[in-house]
């Protein structure tokens, strides 16, 4: 596995990044066999199609239906709404691999500390975020992440939290930080910091802190 390498400004940004590599689990086993029309698209860009996913009518199963935007070289395959990229399909694994989205925090302004970010799948759907395959990781100094089950009450001060993890840097006199991720994938909690998507929800509500020592910033994100 390839060292991945970030340079991080301490003075300029803290990053959270949900993992481009989340998986979500389909419920695949209940679903009933069936056999696609032979009319039916097979493969949009690299990524191969086969049943319960279709892209054209009659081609899916109920909540399988995905968009091939051709406005892509090569096509980029999405879920039925078309704003979720589809990276990968296994159909033995019984999961689709999708394409995440990165939250930047800037010390430009400083009129708040707290930043919050909600995004994930459709509720009403046939997916959830795997617990095995899933996390959050964060990159900076200074700051925290909380992963928290989204409630029916608007009040957020309500919210579970199922996951949380800490980010720190010791003092230094350099203006970058270099973060690297070690061979497995696990941050140390030194200028990064991960924790795991748990309990198998659509999607999370997601809390940013900057603790006490580090610049106060704006929410900037990233799709």
């Amino acid at each position: 596995m390839d060292v991945t390498t970030v340079v991080v400004s301490r003075r300029r940004f803290v990053t959270a990044a949900a993992v481009a590599v989340a998986v979500v689990a389909l419920q695949l086993q209940l679903l009933a066999a069936a056999a696609a029309k032979n009319n039916c698209s097979r493969r949009c860009g690299d990524i191969e199609l086969e049943y319960p996913f279709g892209v054209q009518a009659g081609c899916y199963h109920p909540g399988f239906n995905l968009t091939c935007n051709q406005s892509y070289h090569p096509p980029r395959l999405f879920l039925g709404d078309g704003t979720v990229q589809v990276l990968g399909i296994s159909i033995p694994n019984a999961t689709v691999r999708i394409n995440s989205s990165v939250i930047t925090l800037y010390d430009d302004d400083r009129s708040k500390d707290v930043a919050w970010w909600g995004k994930g799948l459709s509720n009403t759907g046939p997916y959830f975020l795997s617990e095995s395959k899933s996390l959050l990781a964060l990159l900076g100094c200074n700051a925290q992440v909380d992963v928290m089950v989204p409630a029916a009450a608007a009040d957020r001060r309500n919210q579970t939290v199922v996951g949380s993890c800490t980010a720190i840097c010791p003092p230094s006199t350099s203006d970058n930080l270099t973060i690297g991720a070690a061979d497995d994938d696990v941050c140390s909690g030194i200028g990064c910091c991960q924790t795991n998507i748990m309990l198998g929800y659509p999607s999370y509500l997601i809390q940013m802190k900057v603790l006490e020592g580090a610049h106060l910033p704006i929410l900037c994100l990233h799709d």
